[in-house]
């Protein structure tokens, strides 16, 4: 096989199995560009708390506009529905209930969307995510957001940061004409469950025309995000430069183990280098 791109020699990506990604990288490099799109999640994926400390997302900045009988509300769901995620347990009736439960606050507390573009000042992205998108943008790649956050929250921070996604999918507030909160539009709701490719009908276009898929998520189930292996590249996002050797490799193990292909450590630089690759093939 060719000499490729190498990300097991570079600073800032961990591989599983080099000779698996170099194998995957073979035959993106074959398939070009054109059959190439790129799958981000949003919340600590594409947003970090390096510059601030604080773990800021669309959900915990919609969470920090509610008073505090609407924040002890959230908190009474998070205990409930959280430890079921995290074990594996939780049902689609469970995370239909969790969604529909934390939307409705939104509604029983009025929150207005200039107090979401205000706050979402305070959200930060990786280092690299705009010249990343702006990349993707020049060489007619399209670059797709699935979510299970709020689509006028990540509207927000991603129009303050100058990025264009070729499609965003996440749950849409129904806003009023001074801008507060009414509804939420049930079609659009993504929760954990269902937070995949599979039955959103723009993305599976987007699949069909380009099968070949750089999935980029910080949680272990973003791996299921998309379906198959060959044709899919699985990074995953982390903050490891702070912890102990042992817990680094405990996550990277971990990381691994459940399916994906490269762990990158902080920021979005290195898929830069990643994507001018691609293109100059």
């Amino acid at each position: 096989m060719e000499s490729l791109f190498n990300p097991n020699t570079m600073a800032g990506f961990y591989v599983g199995s080099p000779e698996k990604v170099q194998a995957k990288l073979h035959r993106f490099a074959q398939a070009g560009p054109d059959s190439t799109y790129y799958l981000f999640d949003f919340d600590n994926t594409l947003t970090t708390s390096k510059h601030t400390g604080e773990d800021v997302s669309t959900w915990t900045l919609l969470h920090g506009l509610l008073p505090e009988n609407g924040k002890t509300e959230i908190a009474r769901l998070r205990n409930k529905y959280l430890p079921m995620e995290i074990a594996g347990s939780m049902t689609e009736k469970d995370a239909l209930t969790w969604w529909d439960s934390a939307l409705a606050l939104y509604i029983k507390y009025p929150v207005y969307m200039k107090d979401i573009e205000a706050a979402s000042k305070n959200v930060r992205l990786r280092d690299g995510t705009t010249r990343l998108f702006k990349s993707c943008e020049a060489a007619d790649i399209p670059t797709v957001i699935l979510s299970a956050g709020i689509s006028n929250v990540i509207d927000s921070i991603v129009a303050r940061h100058d990025i264009h996604p070729s499609l965003i999918l996440s749950t849409e507030f129904v806003l009023g004409e001074d801008g507060r909160v009414l509804n939420w539009d049930r079609g659009s709701m993504i929760h954990i469950l269902n937070k995949r490719e599979r039955g959103h009908t723009e993305l599976s276009r987007i699949r069909s025309e380009r099968p070949y898929t750089i999935l980029v998520g910080d949680a272990l189930q973003d791996v299921d995000m998309v379906d198959g292996d060959e044709h899919v590249l699985r990074v995953r996002m982390c903050d490891l430069v702070h912890q102990d050797p042992a817990k680094r490799d405990s996550y990277l193990e971990q990381s691994f183990a459940a399916g994906f292909d490269m762990v990158l450590e902080e920021d979005l630089e290195p898929l830069i280098l990643l994507n001018q690759w691609l293109v100059q093939r």
